[in-house]
């Protein structure tokens, strides 16, 4: 089992966690990863599809996208993240995520997508039926902030880490 989520024996908690964080905000698990490679400047990405992930304007650019979804997100307008869509995104994301680490690390990168895609799926049922659950008991404003503060508190956490 532990060979779904990391490189054998290693289990990848950064992987993990930024594709557990897509299901529950696209774009604020792709701003993490983009700071966090802008800061750390990986030279194993060079070359690669996600060199462009090193790039400040790129970090600032998906953060500011984080930003928005964060406050789309308390708004009715917003579809239900379980929808083939919203749910297509959030894998896409955590795709994106997994096989950009998975290149990092010199690993294969479609193995990496399909980790993420996955994780990133779960997550976002999970997420869901917590969110529901949340929000009978508060608005869904409130709702929203408390996850946004998970994600900001536990992203934040896994780019610290090495």
């Amino acid at each position: 089992m532990a060979e779904m989520f990391g490189n054998g024996n290693d289990f990848d908690s950064k992987a993990f966690g930024l594709s557990a964080i897509a299901g529950m905000r696209s774009m604020a698990a792709l701003a993490l990863l983009a700071q966090d490679v802008t800061r750390r400047q990986p030279g194993t990405l060079d070359g690669t599809a996600f060199a462009w992930l090193k790039s400040p304007r790129a970090a600032v650019i998906l953060a500011a996208l984080a930003l928005g979804e964060m406050l789309m997100d308390k708004t009715p307008f917003v579809p239900a993240r379980i929808l083939p869509m919203p749910l297509s995104g959030r894998m896409a994301s955590g795709a994106l995520v997994g096989a950009a680490l998975n290149a990092e690390r010199g690993e294969d990168s479609a193995q990496g997508a399909i980790r993420g895609a996955m994780i990133a799926g779960l997550a976002t049922l999970a997420a869901y039926v917590v969110r529901m659950a949340l929000g009978r008991e508060i608005t869904n404003v409130g709702a929203g902030l408390v996850e946004d503060g998970v994600v900001l508190s536990y992203g934040f956490d896994l780019i610290e880490r090495p």
